[in-house]
């Protein structure tokens, strides 16, 4: 709560926590999620635990885990509730790692899944206890053909009794169809199956994982795409916008934090215009600030009212030497995208927020917007001072205007 109060000056938030954490590309500021930061930090202790260098506080938690699960736990999708006696750290730490769950992709993800505590292997709801005195994965339970081996064989191989068949049968029931499909002709993993959790299809082992691996990997399962993705691209007609691309353009285009923050609020559709302070009943009408012909939103004002185009028009004539594109619905939104022209498409941002600022004197001209152009120019000039590699990039963009 005081983490959103802080963001949104204490009002309603704009755009959700779940999208803000998420990366440039996906919509997101990169927030930061202090909950799934505490978690991670709580879980790259199990890299030490068990590390090869021997520490008396490792005593504990280790005999506690043997004696209760008779096995290593830091397997992928392995689920466990910690006995009472656990210390709260460690219980902490064990739920934590059931939070990385992931359904496995590959062949050999799949092949590597354990079979005791998995929570895609289930009886009654709930994973599976250990029904044998072992440690089981899917590679350990096929033939050399990929299928599961019928009860003869794994009990031969595994030397059990007969006695034992049902704990069989209830096993190889629990395992998901579609992993038995999936591994059909494939021969079982040469090398034995490490502990070791997944990233898509990647399996991490424990000595890689850092508390900034495993943040990655809890935020991948909160973070949600901007809702507003749907609404812009109904009003574009367009639902094969590429997302990814156009939530990182602003930052390609400029490296002032303004033009940035105002180019993403453009992306979330969080751009508050007449048509939407009506309703708020913040303004006496939802008509356009400018035209005054129809309601005041994004298209509208960057692209649809006469006067705003107009004023577009006389633009491209102050700069005789850059050719400026028409304005389209797509380009109030996102600019010029697909252009890589860095100029046009900031010149073009800029021209967006000159006219959002303006509304309320409802006039806009070119001699303001040519100063605001120059205004940031020179802030962009001494944001590169110090850095030779972006100072150089900086000046190649702005050296058609003089």
């Amino acid at each position: 709560m005081l983490q959103k109060d802080f963001i949104w000056s204490g009002k309603n938030p704009k755009i959700k926590h779940s999208t803000l954490i998420g990366d440039y590309s996906d919509g997101g500021l990169k927030d930061v999620d202090i909950k799934a930061k505490l978690k991670s930090l709580k879980l790259s202790w199990i890299k030490s635990l068990y590390s090869d260098d021997f520490h008396p506080w490792k005593n504990i938690p280790l005999k506690l885990i043997e004696l209760k699960f008779k096995q290593n736990i830091s397997y992928p999708n392995i689920k466990i509730t910690p006995p009472s006696v656990f210390p709260v750290f460690y219980k902490q730490m064990i739920m934590y790692w059931s939070e990385l769950c992931q359904t496995p992709l590959t062949v050999e993800s799949v092949l590597m899944q354990p079979i005791w505590y998995n929570q895609f292997i289930l009886v009654n709801n709930s994973p599976i206890s250990k029904l044998y005195p072992f440690i089981l994965f899917i590679s350990d339970i096929i033939d050399a053909n990929g299928a599961v081996l019928n009860w003869e064989n794994f009990k031969n191989k595994f030397d059990l009794e007969n006695k034992d068949f049902f704990r069989w049968r209830q096993m190889v029931s629990a395992i998901p169809s579609e992993w038995k499909q999936k591994i059909l002709s494939h021969a079982p993993l040469e090398q034995p199956v490490l502990q070791h959790t997944l990233q898509l299809t990647r399996p991490l082992p424990l000595v890689k994982l850092s508390s900034k691996q495993l943040y990655l990997l809890l935020l991948r399962k909160i973070k949600k795409c901007p809702t507003s993705q749907s609404k812009i691209s109904n009003l574009l007609s367009d639902q094969n916008l590429k997302w990814d691309e156009l939530y990182v353009f602003g930052r390609k285009i400029s490296i002032d934090s303004y033009s940035r923050m105002f180019y993403y609020k453009c992306t979330q559709n969080i751009l508050f215009l007449n048509n939407v302070l009506f309703k708020m009943r913040f303004v006496n009408s939802p008509l356009c600030s400018y035209c005054h012909l129809a309601n005041e939103t994004i298209i509208h004002l960057f692209n649809d009212c006469p006067l705003i185009k107009n004023l577009w028009n006389n633009l491209n004539a102050a700069f005789p030497g850059i050719e400026l594109p028409p304005l389209t619905p797509k380009s109030a939104y996102f600019g010029f995208h697909p252009l890589k022209d860095s100029l046009i498409n900031h010149i073009h941002l800029i021209f967006r927020i000159a006219v959002y600022k303006n509304r309320i004197s409802e006039t806009c001209s070119i001699s303001y917007i040519k100063n605001k152009i120059f205004q940031i120019k020179n802030l962009e000039e001494n944001l590169t001072y110090l850095d030779a590699n972006a100072k150089q990039v900086n000046q190649n963009k702005w050296s058609r205007i003089l």
